[in-house]
């Protein structure tokens, strides 16, 4: 991690996720390169140390710092790599999802889908996502979540109706089946 071009660093980060969980022992390392002065350093490593699926004390503190990089790249990778590890909490897929970047939405909405149940509080944000001006990807995927939680909510049921007649095709078919997927409506 010494090395004087931040490239050379990224790329020896990237290699060593490849590797998987043959490279755990190098978890300690690119916890620390999380914390490089270069944002593609930062983000190749977090991405490496979610690839290992292994979690030294140390990989997920500098993780949940990443998740406050001013790079939005660098936080999507760190919440990855937290949802890979199963260390993504309730609270951190909240601050993800008020982001206000797609890729971070992203991930915490994939993570929502990890969590056994969803608050009141998540719901309300994964239903933000649904209406909110964001990509198509964010949108059906929020549907997706929404759809698959189950829950019984006038708020979940009010934002699917609304986005399956006012948005693009992919959200309004993700939208109806996650409508025909809520029993008691």
């Amino acid at each position: 991690w010494k090395h004087p071009t931040a490239l050379v660093r990224a790329q020896a980060a990237s290699a060593l996720g490849q590797l998987g969980a043959s490279a755990a022992h190098a978890v300690p390392a690119l916890a620390l390169a999380t914390a490089d002065p270069d944002a593609e350093v930062r983000k190749a490593s977090a991405r490496a140390i979610g690839l290992t699926r292994r979690g030294a004390p140390e990989a997920g503190q500098a993780l949940r710092e990443a998740l406050g990089d001013p790079d939005a790249e660098v936080r999507a990778a760190a919440a990855a790599a937290l949802r890979e590890l199963g260390q993504l909490s309730e609270a951190d897929c909240l601050e993800l999802l008020r982001d206000g970047t797609d890729a971070v939405q992203m991930e915490a909405l994939e993570a929502l889908a990890d969590l056994p149940t969803l608050g009141e509080e998540l719901l309300l944000e994964a239903c933000g996502c649904l209406r909110g001006d964001h990509n198509v990807e964010v949108k059906v995927r929020a549907a997706a979540v929404l759809g698959d939680a189950e829950v019984q909510s006038v708020a979940v049921l009010d934002s699917l109706l609304e986005a399956a007649r006012t948005a693009e095709a992919a959200v309004r078919a993700e939208c109806l089946r996650s409508l025909a997927s809520l029993d008691g409506f």
